[in-house]
């Protein structure tokens, strides 16, 4: 049995929300492999990790590293993990029963598609996502975060969002961002002579990893169906078939 460590997700009707637990939790769908979840507070995050053994991310050059959610501990080979894309590694490498997702020499790839994924399709839309979602909840589920997001935008979460000329700025940005993305799949399928978008093939990496963010920006808009709507939309709904297809693979096993 594979044990995920996550973090509880405050949003109504959602089990789970940061994406790259969302790339571990696809992967192990996807390859059915059993597993379950512990879920920790993220203030409690380092207390509980010290006390169980549980590795920091070292692939993210914090100084010192940081222990971050996810990790995986694999009861048949004593291993933790950390990390989602060395996650993926392991799980291929482990499992080669099943089917692989993080082609052996591709790693290089991966991490700067990756980079392409956040720079691109998360960094220009946090704004919209970050504010919506903090003013969805009550203070107490986002307490500490909204001193966050406050700070990255300058100012208060109701005054953005008192200020739609300023949403509609950065909705604009991600929508290039998103299309940078369409086309690095465009030319891929080029090359490949199909299509990526659930037509039968094999997951690849690169739905997983822009998958993983769309999953991420609908907890974030729970409450917002224009937004969601209209990202959808998008790239002749290239966005909105590979959420539907990768959405059964993000499910939470009942424990």
């Amino acid at each position: 049995m594979i044990t995920i460590y996550d973090f509880e997700c405050p949003a109504p009707g959602f089990k789970t929300m940061s994406p790259y637990v969302l790339k571990v939790r696809i992967a192990l769908n996807y390859k059915k492999l059993p597993h379950r979840s512990v879920f920790v507070k993220a203030s409690e995050l380092k207390q509980v990790s010290e006390e169980l053994g549980l590795p920091t991310n070292d692939l993210d050059l914090d100084d010192p590293p940081r222990h971050k959610v996810p990790i995986i501990h694999d009861a048949s080979t004593g291993q933790f993990v950390s990390d989602s894309t060395r996650i993926l590694a392991y799980l291929d490498k482990t499992y080669p029963q099943t089917p692989s997702i993080l082609t052996p020499g591709t790693e290089a790839a991966a991490v700067a598609f990756d980079d392409a994924v956040l720079a691109n399709m998360l960094h220009p839309l946090y704004p919209s996502i970050g504010a919506r979602f903090t003013r969805s909840l009550d203070a107490e589920k986002t307490a500490g975060y909204r001193g966050f997001m406050e700070k990255m935008i300058g100012m208060t979460i109701e005054e953005y969002l008192a200020n739609p000329e300023l949403e509609e700025k950065h909705l604009k940005s991600a929508e290039e961002g998103f299309g940078v993305v369409n086309t690095i799949f465009k030319k891929a399928e080029m090359i490949q002579g199909a299509g990526a978008e659930g037509n039968g093939r094999n997951l690849t990496f690169a739905d997983v990893s822009a998958g993983s963010i769309l999953l991420y920006i609908r907890v974030c808009w729970w409450d917002n169906e224009a937004n969601w709507k209209r990202l959808m939309a998008w790239d002749g709904g290239r966005w909105a078939r590979l959420y539907e297809t990768l959405l059964p693979y993000a499910v939470v096993p009942e424990q």
